[in-house]
């Protein structure tokens, strides 16, 4: 047995959090968007739309706390019922 096999044992519902997230940074954010040939280009753009995915996640954390949210899950919940 791998190491490599016990991962996705570990996390399972991971995988789908992870690449929505890479889907998100290379739709919204343009990751993919870097035609340059340098590593150090690449990196500096990696690095600041790494940064601009950092700013809108704790943005959207300060903005909605999780706190808030279980409580509006609850409310939605029975009122749908």
């Amino acid at each position: 047995m791998g190491r490599g096999s016990g991962l996705k044992q570990d996390v399972p519902g991971r995988t789908v959090t992870i690449e929505r997230s890479y889907q998100d940074l290379k739709d919204e954010l343009g990751l993919d968007h870097y035609e340059g040939r340098s590593f150090i280009g690449w990196h500096h753009h990696v690095t600041v739309v790494l940064a601009c995915y950092a700013f809108l996640i704790a943005e959207h954390a300060r903005s909605f706390p999780p706190s808030a949210q279980r409580e509006g899950c609850d409310q939605s919940l029975s009122h749908a019922a």
